[in-house]
This record gives C-alpha cells, sequence and structure tokens, in this order.
C-alpha cells in the first residue's frame, strides 16, 4: 500500500490499528515522527520530513484522552515500531489537539522513549476541551466521554490533576525539547487556557520550549503553510542540522506583516543631548522592538511628527490620521495604532461619545476606527494610548491625557473591538530626575533606551493571550 507515493505499512498491535510510513531515502538511525492523532490532517511538515528521509508513524488510540491505559498502548506500539521494524528508539510526537494529550503524557512517563514534542493547537486541560468549562465552546458528548474514562464528576472536575497543564513543570524537568504552534483566537481550545499558561509554566521551570502563534488564527487551519520552523525544530532534537537554526528561547508570529501609524513617538524623534527641539531620530523605534521580538515583518512605519487623530487640530490639520489612514498598506496582518498625544498637546476639544463625525477627538476616533475597520476587515488592530509625558495632568482645555487615553478605549476597544494597550503602564519614570535627564530630557519624547523599554512592555502585553492575542 501506498501514501502519497511512499510505501505504507498497515498493522495491529493488541487490536488497534498502526500504520508506519517509510521514506524513500532513510536517514541514518532511522529517526521517526509519531502522529499521535489526525493521522492525514494538515500534514505539511509530516510530508516535508518524509522527503528529509523521516519514517512516520501512527497508532490509534482515538477518544481516550491520553488517559494513563492508552499510554500503555501506545508504549507497546513504540515497543513493536522500535523492536520489529527498527524506527529509532526515541521519535518525535507531534500532538495535535487532543494528540497533545497523548503526546505530553506518553512523554512524561517515557522521557527516555522520546526525542522531543512538538504541539499543534493542543488540548492541555481537559476542562477547557471538552469540558468547555472556561471560555471555549467545549464538546458535550466527548466530554462525557473523557469524564468516564478519567472517572469525572460535574462535581469533582474542578480537582482533576492529571493534564499536561498540571504537570507542566514535571515536563519541563525532562529536557525535552518542545514546540508549541497556536492559533491566538482559537474559539474550542482557547490560547490561553492551554498553550499560553503551558509555555509559561514550562518556561519558568527551566524547559526547553519555543512557540510560533498565528495571530488570527482559530482552532483550523493545524500547521504552519512554511514548515521550515518545524523542520529545523525536529532536525536539532536528533542533532541533524536543518536550513535554518530555530532556538528553544524564540518566539514567533509566524511572519504576520504588520503597519504602524503615529506622532513623533512611534517615528523615533526625540530631543538628544544638546538639541533646541525635538530633531535626532533614534535607530530603532518602539515597534522595530516588538516586531523583531515577535518574528513580524514591518512593512512601513508611517509615523509623522506633529499629528493628531483629528482634523481640528491646530497642527497639521490636513494630515491627521483620521483622514490619512487610507494610505496605509492594505495587504497588513497587524495594525500598531499608537497617537493621542498631540490631540492632548494642541488642545483638541475631547468632545462626546456620542460624536461620529471629525468634530472632535472622539468624533476623529470614530472615523478612524470605522475606517479601519472597513479597511482591515481581516487583520488585527493594536492601539496604544499615549506613554506618560510630563505635562500630562492638564491643557489649556482643562483635559488630562487620560481623558484621551479613556476615550481612546471607548471608542477603539468597547466600540470597535480593538486591542488596546495602556501606554501609561510603560515603565517611564516622570519621577526619576536621572531617567527624565536621561532619557526623557524634554519630558515628552523617548531616547532608545526608552523605545526598548516601550517595545518590550507592548510585546509583553500582546502575549499575555487575551484579547487579539
Amino acid at each position: 500500500m501506498s501514501f502519497e507515493g511512499y510505501e505504507k505499512i498497515e498493522f495491529q498491535v493488541n487490536g488497534r490499528y498502526s500504520i508506519i510510513v517509510c521514506p524513500k531515502k532513510p536517514l541514518n538511525g532511522n529517526p521517526w515522527i509519531w502522529k499521535t492523532e489526525f493521522f492525514e490532517a494538515f500534514n505539511f511538515a509530516e510530508r516535508a520530513l518524509l522527503d528529509m528521509g523521516f519514517h512516520l508513524a501512527y497508532h490509534q488510540v482515538s477518544d481516550m484522552y491520553g488517559c494513563p491505559e492508552s499510554i500503555s498502548m501506545m508504549k507497546e506500539f513504540y515497543d513493536v515500531a522500535v523492536g520489529t521494524y527498527g524506527l529509532n528508539s526515541k521519535p518525535a510526537l507531534f500532538g495535535f489537539s487532543r494528540g497533545g494529550l497523548y503526546a505530553c503524557n506518553f512523554a512524561l512517563k517515557y522521557p527516555e522513549n522520546t526525542a522531543m514534542i512538538y504541539l499543534d493547537a493542543p488540548v492541555l486541560d481537559v476542562r477547557s476541551w471538552p469540558g468547555g468549562k472556561y471560555s471555549g465552546l467545549g464538546a458535550p458528548e466527548c466530554w462525557e466521554e473523557c469524564k468516564t474514562i478519567y472517572g469525572i464528576t460535574e462535581k469533582n472536575y474542578r480537582d482533576f490533576a492529571n493534564n499536561p497543564l498540571d504537570n507542566a513543570e514535571k515536563l519541563a524537568e525532562t529536557g525535552l525539547p518542545i514546540l508549541l504552534v497556536c492559533g491566538a483566537v482559537d474559539r474550542y481550545v482557547p490560547y490561553f487556557e492551554n498553550g499560553y499558561p503551558f509555555f509559561k509554566r514550562v518556561k519558568a521551570a527551566g524547559g526547553r520550549i519555543a512557540r510560533v502563534i498565528k495571530p488570527y488564527c482559530d482552532h483550523h487551519p493545524h500547521g504552519l503553510y512554511d514548515t521550515s520552523a518545524v523542520c529545523n525544530f525536529v532536525m536539532s532534537a536528533y542533532g541533524l542540522k536543518g536550513e535554518e537554526g530555530f532556538s528553544p528561547d524564540e518566539i514567533s508570529y509566524n511572519n504576520a506583516k504588520a503597519v504602524a501609524y503615529g506622532d513623533s513617538i512611534t517615528r523615533g524623534t526625540y530631543t538628544a543631548v544638546g538639541d533646541t527641539c525635538p530633531a535626532s531620530v533614534v535607530d530603532k523605534r518602539w515597534v522595530d522592538h516588538v516586531c523583531d521580538r515577535l518574528g513580524l515583518t514591518l512593512i512601513k512605519n508611517y509615523a509623522e511628527n506633529g499629528i493628531s487623530v483629528s482634523s481640528t487640530s491646530s497642527v497639521r490639520s490636513e494630515d491627521a490620521l483620521s483622514l490619512k489612514y487610507v494610505r496605509m498598506d492594505d495587504s497588513a496582518d497587524l495594525v500598531f495604532i499608537a497617537i493621542g498625544t498631540n490631540d492632548f498637546g494642541t488642545d483638541v476639544k475631547l468632545g462626546q461619545l456620542s460624536d461620529r463625525e471629525d468634530v472632535s477627538f472622539y468624533g476623529g476616533l470614530d472615523v478612524l476606527c470605522r475606517g479601519l475597520k472597513a479597511k482591515y476587515d481581516k487583520a488585527g488592530i493594536v492601539f496604544v494610548t499615549p506613554v506618560k509625558r510630563r505635562d500630562e495632568n492638564r491643557n489649556n482645555l482643562g483635559h488630562s491625557l487620560n481623558e484621551y487615553r479613556t476615550a481612546i478605549k471607548e471608542v477603539a476597544h468597547y466600540r470597535y473591538g480593538f486591542k488596546v494597550i495602556n501606554g501609561s503602564d510603560v515603565p517611564i519614570e516622570l519621577e526619576n530626575e536621572e531617567f527624565m535627564k536621561a532619557h526623557l530630557l524634554d519630558g515628552v519624547h523617548l531616547d532608545s533606551v526608552a523605545h526598548e523599554m516601550y517595545g518590550e512592555f507592548v510585546t509583553q502585553e500582546l502575549l499575555k493571550g487575551e484579547g487579539l492575542l
């Protein structure tokens, strides 16, 4: 029999269906991929690794949710695959969706019989899926099966502690390299209930884990169309060299394309020692730091000095963002908007939440957000409210900068559903005289060190798994 042009061997181990697919030119030592569930689904990396000389295998323990009995069945298959068919003693475990339960639990019990773990949109807490006990959609029929398998009831499910998430620290102690690929908006197996806390706990325990986040992906499709990250991670686990390395400390957002728009702060303009006004430009702006940390490709930074949200500003009104957002690249996957400090500084009338035309800051925001929603119907949009400035208490109209920050949240987040990050939480130390002299000379614009702090703060907010990411 054949599988996509490769020899496929089908057999049974204690009545369970089993498959081994053979590469045309096996690598020395017969390394292999063990797809723990959904053998033919989204197999981009598996096909690429077959081409490279890896074997591919599957053993059916479906609908057992990684329970101890299923792990014993997997070990029986492992013994046959290694002992009878001569495969490597350490397979690379691929755990897709519920297969994440199987892969993690096998590796936890048999770390000496595992090379690495690749988890793709994995179930790591059965209360999340199939239980649906938090924010995910759940699967009632599967939940009934799972409860029966584990002896869980509706009264005691909160006490269940045999999830991979519960054992994250123990998995970290094995030293096995783990690759995590997740969709950030997974409705079925939510990232912030499964992958995100798992990553945090493994990382905190000193484990070897990397992650690739697909910013706007639901549970499907699994996998990565560009298979290089997965293939190279698997190759490195076997001591083989791929085309490029992939560090266990690396974070990637799958090369999503980003654009940024803002005022002089996002442009990187600042007042250096010796300047009489903001005239210098940092080499690396906050948005550059974010893109570097998250593996984003920045198409263009459209930020300009002096621009505001509203065209009612007394400065550069013809270049207001409520008018000029249309020129941004349509192909962006992620849009960063960091603005508002000039509306405050040029005394743009705050207006009211009911304003829908550009007659005030509220109105200009609505025009901007409405336009962004139409222009980027499939992209993620992130607003960052103004960072701290020395004179933020009141402008000439009596408004505080916090009122403009609140307006951004009310319109961009609550009305249009965009991610809003609170720029006032960026750790800029206005009360520290030495900090101000070194990094915020004019009380408004940031130098290169402050931009790095700003970028790291935004990065961490985007990794929290709340809202957009």
